[in-house]
């Protein structure tokens, strides 16, 4: 009788290793690698079925560097793409990896030589963005016409202001964590400072 269960027991746990060691759990990922990187980085991307995919890199205004795919259909499975880093500036960027209508997936990358990352951008004239961590308004202390670009850290833009105005509004923005970056009227980066949302 021993012998009996000894032998069903085992026979069990032998189907059920073998059903279970063929069922692979896969998901959609994607690394960049190295990063910080200095002039190469890879930007690697495994997709488990069969989908539209969107490829891109983006600074940190939002502003698109690089399209590898743009709404591509690709058969699942392992892809290496070759990010050259020789002709970016130092700073960070957002690898950003969109499969089907509604996935993306969004990795930041650290060009080597930068600040940007640990700390603002060296504004000219020591423009300080106030106050921050901030609630429902922002103070830019800088005349004239200027363009105001509030990027999330998936890279997205959240709000893009053209205004001579010396405050803008945050209202809409939810409590987190953002990059502010503000332009000239000739497109001219001033400043970019990272600011906390309450």
């Amino acid at each position: 009788m021993k012998l009996k269960l000894t032998t069903y027991i085992l026979a069990t746990l032998f189907l059920l290793t073998a059903k279970f060691g063929q069922a692979q759990v896969t998901v959609d990922t994607m690394t960049v690698y190295p990063n910080p990187f200095s002039s190469v980085a890879t930007i690697h991307f495994d997709i488990v079925n069969n989908d539209s995919v969107t490829l891109t890199v983006l600074n940190m205004t939002g502003q698109t560097i690089q399209i590898y795919f743009a709404n591509t259909l690709l058969p699942s499975g392992s892809y290496n793409i070759i990010l050259q880093g020789d002709t970016l500036l130092n700073g960070m960027y957002f690898v950003r990896l969109q499969l089907g209508a509604n996935r993306i997936i969004t990795i930041r990358a650290l060009k080597l030589g930068s600040v940007t990352s640990i700390q603002n951008v060296p504004p000219a004239g020591n423009i300080i963005l106030f106050p921050n961590p901030a609630t429902e308004l922002l103070n830019i202390p800088i005349d004239g016409q200027k363009n105001i670009v509030i990027v999330n850290y998936n890279g997205e833009i959240c709000k893009s202001v053209k205004t001579s105005m010396q405050t803008i509004s945050l209202a809409d923005l939810r409590a987190g964590f953002y990059l502010v970056s503000v332009f000239d009227s000739e497109n001219k980066l001033l400043t970019t400072t990272k600011l906390i949302k309450e």
